[in-house]
């Protein structure tokens, strides 16, 4: 564990009267619902595997006596985990006996067994045998107030027939916390009862980082009827929602994996650990009081030179035995010595020539609680062992007190070498030393703001450039300095307060191009965020002009980039051999940012145009080569874009993954506009998927966070989002009302958003079902218009299934079903089927009306075999209904059901039940099942008379005619 992981909190937060076990309970909510229990599955721990084990070992104990030992480490949440599966086998039917051992009352016999059945009805200690009655009543129940010395077998055969008893009428769980803290007495009876239960009786413990522990006296019957749950650490997102929903506020990302890091995963210390956090500081900080509390007691036992042994280890990254005998001026033999009592109190370990902290929390509190004197001079003698430049630049800075100039130039060489390799947090790290020692110039502010930026901190990166802009005159380094408050600003989504400092830069970089330029690309994206396309295309102009003229590839790239973006998106088609050029000229050694990187335009534009499978494959290795430099500030965005290319693609649960990943990041960053591009795939595979309340939810928490001041980002994707939900649940009216914003900003704009094309489908339905036909002819004839111009495919297939829904409307099948056809035909080879099933049941629908049964069955029965596939109920009940109309024109058939309908087709076509039950995805028990209720329902016996029936229908009236 190395000190730099720790060097950005703060003193501590209010102290903890009592002692850490006592605090479990407190995190029963926020951790139940971070590990995300589902009922169905049983309770859920850490992850799926540990609610399979909890659900194994109820399922168990509900059959015969079975035990459950939960163990971990002070403050993982064992206690929570015990609470939580004493309260779902309560919700299945379990009576639970349930007791919380204490230290302070170990001493009381029989106390925790007494406590166990300190409820039980008073007929069950009726039917118990004298002796044994008398015994409970005296030793566990107390009844007159005297404690007997009876045979304490008598009290141990009571406890168990009493256990054996509850059980004949419903399973019971013993259920017991911290059975390291249990009474002798108790922990006897207790091992005496396991041995002798006889019923649906299982035993639920917790302990201390239990090794043998409770399993040595705990036995039962079977030796493999007791199972173990470890409480594993928490995941850096799990400990992301628990602190935002226990603390109120988000932290950034390198601060939370700062407090995952020193908090091993541990709730209850990543909890105190976020309390104490000060982002103003990057100077050693103390640990809050309960967490320092826990480091003293197992520390302060240890004489000043085994402490000072420890304080090398925790100097080091990854200390060894060498490296410390070193550090302490010791041999090795003596340093292992020194390390003897440590190892065996838990503190550390050491494995082969390696020493490590048992947990980082104690590498961190041995290194806070170290003199500074004491932390200097180890970081000084390991500076001079140290051969690679960017520790030894790091141990040399927390090593020194004031600014040296071969000190602060081994940190600025050092930062260059590690932002070369990609690690922005560490490389921000590195010059916030040398701020602190005194270097802090307005070059070096600005470098740090830089690296700031990239890693996702874009509070730190705006104060760290905002203080450059204060104190400068009007000069190039204070135009830069604005331009990247502004950056930072665009991120969080001001896009009216980020154009405002542009202009001010462009003011004061009137004579340098290459800020000039800079300056005229942010300006671009801000103007085209804001929607004044006309001034963002001046920008782009301006960027590329400069560009051109200072020759610099990697700058025409950016330049061309945003350029080819701009008019790409605003409908004006994309200029591929452009698009070509910037990617050939951009250096992939440069990090750059999304909106001026070639090779991400390229990616959005693919996504764009609906040329997903290409996009899906770019973005893929765009996010990949992202994440391995570092840079977290621009991957919502990129996400986004991802995650809307496999909801295009039929992948609504990797779009759902993506949402919730987008969502933690929208935290760390900041900015209601990250969020709310968060909220919207999950809204829309919500939607997709048939989750309706969840879609609601997710749409209204966005469009609520768009209602804001002009000037301020907006997006229609809630918008379109729910007009969809709408649409699909054939709420038309409802949907129109809610398209109507995005209608009328579409009549009064020339220019197209090609993005807004999305919620035009829907538009027309709805259009057409409240018979709008002259509205929706100007949306159809849009859609087919552009696709053309654009070579937009998606755009050309779902304009010409909105031109048959049209002519259907009108009257004009003929005409509607060839422009079905035409529909189907565009959709051939594009990968989009959600929208080629959508225009299945269109074509389904109009040979229906055109009596083409055969047709319209093979059209719907295509169309519902892709929604079911999808997932997709919503629309499978659509075609269902559709099917059910089809299935009424066919006499005797009329009273099969859809799925009996479907199994009775492909029987007749002389597949087996076996290839029918893979075909529909069913079992072939179920093939069986609906084949026996078609036979009774068309009296008849065999296949051979069921393929003559489907057959004469088939050929039964005249398909001619519509209406």
């Amino acid at each position: 564990m190395t000190v730099h992981a720790f060097e950005s909190f703060a003193r501590p937060a209010e102290a903890f009267a009592t002692e850490l076990d006592s605090h479990a309970g407190r995190l029963l909510t926020p951790y139940r619902a971070i590990a995300g229990v589902r009922r169905s599955k049983g309770v859920s721990m850490n992850g799926s595997n540990d609610a399979e084990c909890m659900s194994r070992f109820l399922s168990s104990a509900a059959r015969g006596p079975a035990a459950m030992l939960i163990d971990g480490e002070v403050g993982i949440g064992r206690t929570t985990a015990w609470l939580a599966a004493a309260e779902e086998a309560r919700s299945v039917g379990f009576l639970v006996l349930s007791a919380r051992a204490r230290r302070e009352e170990s001493g009381f016999a029989l106390g925790i067994a007494a406590e166990l059945i300190r409820d039980v009805d008073s007929d069950v200690l009726s039917s118990l045998p004298e002796l044994q009655r008398r015994a409970a009543e005296r030793n566990l129940l107390h009844v007159d107030g005297r404690h007997s010395n009876e045979d304490q077998r008598a009290v141990v055969a009571a406890f168990t027939a009493i256990v054996n008893k509850l059980s004949e009428t419903s399973p019971v769980l013993i259920a017991i916390d911290d059975v390291q803290w249990l009474d002798a007495a108790s922990r006897d009876l207790l091992a005496f009862a396991a041995r002798r239960l006889r019923g649906p009786v299982g035993l639920l413990l917790t302990e201390r980082n239990a090794s043998d522990g409770a399993a040595v006296w705990l036995k039962l019957d079977r030796p493999d009827s007791l199972s173990r749950l470890r409480i594993r650490p928490m995941e850096p997102n799990q400990l992301q929602r628990l602190i935002t929903d226990r603390i109120g506020r988000s932290y950034s990302r390198p601060t939370m994996m700062r407090i995952a890091e020193v908090s091993g995963g541990n709730p209850f210390y990543a909890l105190e650990l976020a309390r104490a956090t000060n982002h103003k500081t990057s100077a050693p900080a103390s640990l809050p009081p309960a967490l320092a509390e826990i480091v003293r007691q197992r520390v302060e036992c240890f004489d000043d030179e085994v402490k000072r042994a420890l304080l090398a280890a925790a100097c080091v990254g990854d200390p060894t035995v060498d490296v410390m005998a070193a550090m302490t001026s010791t041999s090795v033999d003596r340093l292992v010595r020194l390390l003897e009592e440590p190892e065996t109190s838990g503190v550390v370990s050491i494995e082969g020539n390696r020493v490590r902290f048992t947990h980082p929390v104690l590498a961190y509190g041995v290194y806070s609680q170290a003199l500074p004197a004491q932390r200097r001079a180890m970081h000084r003698a390991l500076a001079a062992l140290e051969s690679a430049p960017e520790q030894r630049a790091r141990h040399l800075a927390l090593a020194a007190t004031s600014a040296d100039a071969d000190v602060l130039s081994a940190i600025d060489a050092a930062t260059a070498f590690v932002a070369a390799k990609g690690d922005p947090v560490f490389a921000a790290e590195l010059i916030e030393l040398a701020i602190d020692l005194g270097g802090g110039t307005p070059e070096r502010r600005l470098e740090a703001a830089r690296h700031h930026l990239k890693a996702g901190d874009l509070d730190r990166a705006r104060a760290l450039a905002e203080s450059v802009a204060a104190i400068l005159p009007a000069c190039e380094q204070r135009a830069v300095a604005r331009i990247m408050v502004a950056g930072t600003l665009l991120f969080h989504g001001d896009f009216d307060v980020a154009a405002e400092l542009l202009q001010q830069a462009l003011s004061d970089a009137a004579k340098q191009p290459v800020t000039l330029l800079r300056a005229h690309l942010c300006s671009a994206v801000a103007q085209s965020s804001l929607g004044n396309g006309d001034s963002a295309h001046r920008h782009s102009v301006q960027a590329l002009t400069h560009a051109e003229q200072l020759k610099d590839p990697h700058l025409i790239s950016q330049a061309l980039a945003v350029h080819v973006a701009l008019q790409c998106s605003r409908g004006v088609g994309l200029d591929q051999a452009t698009l070509d050029r910037a990617v050939n000229l951009e250096d992939l050694d440069v990090d750059t940012y999304a909106p001026f990187s070639a090779h991400a335009v390229n990616a959005l534009a693919l996504a764009w145009m609906g040329r997903l499978v290409e996009a899906e494959s770019e973005l893929a290795a765009i996010l990949e080569r992202r994440a391995s430099r570092g840079i977290n500030t621009d991957l919502p965005c990129l996400q986004f874009h991802a995650a809307m290319v496999d909801i295009g693609l039929g992948r609504y649960a990797n779009a759902a993954r993506t949402a919730d990943d987008m969502l933690l990041r929208a935290e760390q960053i900041g900015g209601d506009h990250v969020r709310i591009l968060a909220a919207v795939p999950a809204a829309v595979a919500a939607a997709y998927t048939g989750r309706e309340q969840d879609a609601r939810k997710e749409i209204e928490s966005a469009l609520a966070d768009t209602s804001v001041p002009a000037g301020r980002w907006t997006t229609p994707w809630p918008t379109m989002a729910l007009g969809f939900l709408e649409t699909s649940l054939g709420n038309y009216a409802e949907a129109l009302n809610v398209l109507h914003p995005l209608l009328t900003r579409w009549q009064e704009n020339s220019g197209v958003d090609v993005s807004t094309f999305y919620y035009v489908p829907d538009a027309v339905e709805a259009m057409i079902a409240t018979n709008a036909l002259e509205q929706a002819e100007e949306l159809v004839t849009s859609l087919e218009d552009n696709g053309i111009r654009l070579s937009h495919r998606w755009m050309s297939a779902v304009g010409a299934r909105c031109r048959s829904m049209l002519l259907a409307a009108r009257g004009d099948l003929d005409g509607a079903e060839r422009a079905a056809a035409h529909a189907m035909a565009e959709h051939e080879d594009l990968p989009v089927p959600f929208e080629r099933a959508r225009t299945l049941l269109v074509q389904g629908q109009l040979h229906r009306r055109m009596r083409h049964r055969q047709a319209a069955r093979a059209a719907l029965e295509d169309a519902l075999c892709t929604f079911e596939s999808l997932g997709t109920p919503i629309w499978s009940a659509r075609v269902e209904a559709e099917l059910a109309r089809t299935n009424s024109m066919r006499g005797q058939q009329s009273d099969l059901t859809p799925s009996e309908q479907r199994v009775a087709e492909l029987v007749a076509l002389g597949m087996t039940n076996k290839d029918v039950a893979a075909a529909l995805f069913i079992s072939p028990k179920t093939v069986e099942s609906n084949l026996g209720r078609v036979y009774r329902k068309l009296g008849i016996r065999s296949r051979v008379e069921l393929g003559r029936r489907l057959h004469a229908d088939d050929r039964g009236p005249s398909t001619g005619g519509g209406g």
